[in-house]
């Protein structure tokens, strides 16, 4: 499962939205439904509570951290930290969230649309700056400048 990096987790948290999880340990076979904006940290927390080689199974994205932790806490009733199979847990959140009417957004195309509109934004930041579009903004925002 492809982490966020800092700037693409940065584009998403500025957007708001959140992501539900299953984290899943494959030694253990326990799994943990949760709800984070930064998944590194999620992982790694994961990680300390089911088992070094826990991974992240499935993530989806959520319009708001509130829903994100709403569907989580309901969703989650079933399976934190037990045996039960990662594809009732799936099941679980996903039928939560059709009746919470909560819409998850599938991580893969999610982080696409976030790196696509990261480079494009880097690109028009660095049009700006090669034009000196930029340059009168900058001198406005100089300590000591009217």
């Amino acid at each position: 499962m492809d982490i966020p990096s800092r700037q693409e987790q940065g584009w998403l948290t500025a957007f708001g939205v959140a992501a539900i999880y299953i984290a899943w340990s494959p030694a253990s076979t326990r799994c943990a439904i949760g709800a984070t904006q930064d998944l590194a940290k999620a992982l790694a927390t994961q990680r300390g509570m089911l088992g070094r080689d826990t991974e992240l199974h499935r993530v989806w994205w959520i319009p708001s951290l509130e829903a994100a932790l709403e569907l989580a806490g309901t969703a989650g009733g079933l399976a934190p930290d037990t045996n039960t199979a990662v594809e009732v847990v799936e099941h679980r959140i996903r039928e939560v969230a059709r009746r919470c009417r909560i819409p998850l957004a599938e991580h893969g195309p999610t982080l696409e649309r976030a790196r696509t509109a990261l480079t494009r934004f880097e690109h028009r930041l660095k049009l700006a700056q090669q034009r000196g579009v930029l340059q009168e903004f900058n001198a406005r925002g100089s300590v000591g400048t009217p």
